[in-house]
Formats: C-alpha cells, structure tokens, sequence
C-alpha cells in the first residue's frame, strides 16, 4: 500500500513539474541489436556490406530517403526535383532546414563532393562501377579516360545540385536513396583521413541519429540528432549495435535479455524460436550464391563451374537445413522483381535456369566434370571452401562439401574466416570457391546482375563476358521497360549459360526478436529500420 501511494505522490510531483504521463511514453527507450560482427566499414562511400549499411541508413539519409514504415522512399534531403524531358537530368533543390549534426549546413556541394569521391579511381570505392554506371561520364572516370570534374554532378548553387545520367533511369529516386550516395563532408574527411567514421568527434551526420560512441570489437551507440529536422518525429533514446560473433551467441544474449533484436538466427533453433514466438520472418529480394574465382584453374572451366553447381542439393539445404525459412535458387534473380507487363514476375518470365530435380542435376553434374577431363573426380585438386564465421554458413558449407565428395568425388577442405578479414579475402581473390549473398538495392533486376559486370567492385569472382556487359548496357539506356527487361532476361541466360556463379537460396530474413520490441519495420532490400521502435 505504501508503495502505491509512492508512486502517485511521485506521479502528482511530476505533473505539477509539466511532466504528465503523455511525457513519460515520448521516449522508446534503450534499443539493443545485433546485425553482424564488427563492419568494414561505415563510411558511406566505402561501405559495401548489409550491417554497414543498416547503421548507415539511421545516421545520414539522401536526396531521398527510405520511408522509416518501410514503406518505399520518400524526398529527403531534396525538397523537389525536376527531371529534363528526355529523362537525362534530374535537377534536385535542398531543404532548407538540413545540417550535419555539428549544425553546419547541409549543401549540394556535399552531395557533389561525396558522388564524385564515388567515381574517383584513387579512393577505389566498391560500389564505384554498379553506380557510376548511372551518372554522366562515371565509369568513364573511373577508367581514367576523363577526369573527376567531367562526371555529371553538380552544384549549381547551395540549394541546387544538377545531375546528368548516361541513360534513363526510372527508378533514380530508389537509387539516390541508396546509403552508397549519401553525401558526407570534404573538411572532415581530408582532415582527419579514412579513419573518420572511427570516432565520435569527427563522424559528422546528417541523418535522424549521430554517433555517440564506438568500439570496433564492441558496439555502435548511436542517439537521435538534435540537428535533424524531424528530430521530433525519432523515437528511441538510443541504438546499440552490439558486435557479436554469430547468431548463437546473439541468442544467448537475446534470452539474457541483453539484446532486443538479432540478424538471422542458428537454423536447428528454428523450430524451438518458433514455438517461443521469437522468430521473425520477412521477404527479401536477393540471393544467396557461390562466388568460384574464374582467375584460378579449374574454376576458369565452365565446365567445373556446371559441375559444382549441379551437384548442390539447393532443396535440401531450404527446407531441412534453413528449416524452410528460405527458397531454393533457380536462377541469378529470385521472385518478386516485376517484369515488363503489369503483376508479372521476372523470375516467372524467365523461367528456371537450375532444376530441383536433384538426381537429373548429379547425372548432369558428373558428365560435365568428366567431359571437363576429370572423370569420378579423378585429378581434380582439393576445394578450398570459403565461409565467413556462422553457424548457417557452416551448416551448408557442410551439406556442399558432402555433395560434392558423395556426387562428384572431389576432396573438399572447410576455411571459416571472421567477417571483415573475410570481405577482404574475398574482395581480393585470395579464394577458390567461397560463399556469396546479394540483396538488390533497389527493386530492379539490374541490382542482381550489375554485380558481374566486368572490373565491378562488387564482382568478388572476377567473372568477365562482353555480351553480358553489352546485354547490361543495353538495360541501362533505354527508359522502356519491356527492352529493358528482356536485356536483362539476355545477360542472366548468358551468366547462367557460363556457370559464372553458383545460386543456392532465394533469400527471405528471419530475426530473433523480442516481442517487447515494437514499431520495427524492415524493408525487403535488406535494411532494418529502427527510426520508430520502442522498447517495453
């Protein structure tokens, strides 16, 4: 009894201080996540990885910016835009109320700044090639063939920013709103190096949250930024991105109630998460595959790459290993991406490069290793299989390696590595075969297939045919849907016709998530949005 009395003598003080019980909800509280173990990087330009990424979106934002309900994108920084009448130039003008979170004002000159920082050879930007493509003389500069101050973005004034395109593009909003073209400041970065993301006083911001603190090896602390326009609108008190090792450890500190929300969850959990109610399932537009490195023999051979492929059992690994919680790979380009008629579906107009009848697939797999010149396996060397540290990369790295020994006859040797020695071991084609994921970047099929173009940052598997550039160029400058779609159903068949990759899974994601944790939304190009989540 005493203690309810305390607490209405309590709640009678506070609001006769202004602070009635409509104050003590504004806040969401304390948010405490897990998207992977410590980034790469989180400096936008640089940035190449989903984690990254996801951290990116709550700290700076774009011309257009990713609706916080996950429900498309929506204007930005920019207040209104203009596009020419032959689609080529999209003349954006800034609000008038955006600033870093130093309070400095935010201009065109930044976003000029950070899209040409994208295109410039000597900073080696990995998403400098599957950008660049879009803006006037990108790749051109790129390639050294025209300088820096020739690529089609600029500041005509302050508020104003001009930019020229190589070809129409439709969905350049989705493409401005990508964390990659996120403007960030000149000053800051040539004064203070690439190390500038690393530190509080120096990762200025010009999103719904800035940097409070960070630790490689521990966490991100992010807190919303009082200089945000709609800093009104933001509902937590703070985001933790812990840094954890994998998935197992994120479900102990989830049951330890240490964090709220976890990226992906151990697959022999699956059910016992179910059962619980801390499984979370969404849709996501990408693909799961295996990069082999056609630099190194026998990965040149397309034959061996045919072989490989064949001789995974994709449905297994869906539905026995990944619990159903994703969808056996048919082709590059997963469902849901439209096509050229209205409510068709890209996937279902091109049909299945890959079938699901497993025991056709081995008998294909083992005349194209012996047709190939190693018969029974019989002089092939040992695969080295490359996975980044998890639990489910492990468990299908396993099911493969079994397949390829029990099918094909070939030793396989398992080489886990910790994500950002990973990413860069990959990146840098110090590999064999190694496991690979892409979500689009928007929803387009170009996002699946702009990966392979030749000399691409992204393109971990150096794969390189000129009719499948020349089938993606063609995509990229014609604003009809119905040539662009079948530009792009040409350069898959090419793709797949060389076995340039390996599909295993279509994507879906699936959190451990508290059900305390409320107003969360994910959208399904892989970004986690926690703008308006709060915490019981």
């Amino acid at each position: 009894m005493k203690k309810i009395l305390g607490i209405i003598l309590a709640l009678a003080l506070m609001m006769s201080m202004g602070l009635g019980a409509t104050a003590l909800a504004e806040g969401g509280g304390d948010i405490r996540g897990y998207f992977a173990s410590s980034p790469e990087t989180i400096d936008p330009t640089m940035n190449s990885s989903m984690d990254g990424a996801t951290y990116i979106v709550h700290l700076f934002q774009g011309l257009f910016h990713y609706k916080w309900d996950a429900t498309g994108v929506e204007l930005g920084d920019a207040a209104s835009y203009v596009v020419s009448e032959d689609a080529l130039t999209w003349t954006f003008t800034l609000r008038d109320d955006i600033k870093w979170s130093d309070g400095v004002d935010v201009t065109a000159f930044d976003y000029e700044y950070a899209w040409k920082r994208l295109c410039d050879p000597a900073v080696a930007a990995p998403y400098a090639e599957d950008l660049g493509q879009f803006i006037l003389n990108g790749l051109a500069a790129l390639d050294g063939e025209v300088g820096i101050d020739e690529v089609g973005v600029k500041a005509l004034d302050e508020k104003t920013l001009e930019v020229k395109l190589e070809g129409p593009c439709p969905f350049f909003d989705e493409v401005a709103a990508f964390p990659v073209l996120y403007p960030v400041r000149q000053d800051i970065i040539e004064a203070n190096g690439e190390g500038w993301w690393t530190n509080p006083e120096t990762y200025i911001t010009n999103g719904p949250f800035k940097m409070k603190s960070f630790s490689l090896d521990e966490d991100l602390v992010i807190v919303p930024n009082e200089s945000y326009y709609d800093a009104a609108k933001v509902v937590p008190d703070s985001i933790t991105f812990r840094f954890l090792a994998n998935e197992n450890v994120a479900l102990a500190a989830l049951r330890a109630n240490e964090i709220d929300i976890a990226n992906n969850a151990p697959p022999e959990e699956v059910p016992a998460l179910l059962a619980e109610g801390l499984l979370d399932v969404r849709d996501q537009l990408g693909t799961y595959y295996l990069s082999f490195n056609v630099q190194v023999a026998p990965y040149d051979n397309p034959l061996v790459r045919k072989a490989l492929t064949l001789a995974i059992d994709r449905k297994y690994i869906a539905e026995v290993i990944m619990e159903n919680t994703r969808v056996p790979a048919t082709g590059m380009v997963g469902g849901g991406f439209g096509d050229a008629e209205p409510g068709s579906d890209f996937r279902a107009v091109g049909g299945e490069f890959i079938s699901l009848d497993y025991e056709a697939n081995c008998i294909l797999a083992q005349e194209a290793l012996a047709e190939a010149g190693y018969p029974g396996g019989d002089g092939f060397p040992t695969v080295e299989y490359m996975y980044n540290t998890s639990a489910g990369h492990q468990a299908i790295g396993e099911v493969i390696a079994k397949s390829w020994e029990d099918v094909l006859g070939i030793k396989v040797n398992l080489v886990n590595q910790e994500w950002n020695s990973f990413l860069d071991t990959r990146r840098k084609g110090n590999y064999e075969v190694a496991r690979n994921g892409w979500v689009s970047d928007w929803n387009d099929p170009s996002s699946m297939l702009t990966i392979f173009i030749s000399g691409g940052g992204n393109n971990d598997g150096f794969y390189n045919n000129p009719d499948f550039d020349a089938y993606m160029a063609a995509s990229l400058a014609t604003n009809d849907r119905a040539a662009r779609m079948e530009a792009m159903h040409n350069a898959e068949k090419v793709l797949m016709d060389d076995w340039g990759c390996a599909p295993v899974l279509f994507y879906k994601n699936s959190f451990m998530v508290t059900p305390n944790l409320h107003n969360w939304y994910y959208l399904s190009t892989g970004y986690t949005l926690l703008h308006m989540a709060s915490i019981d």
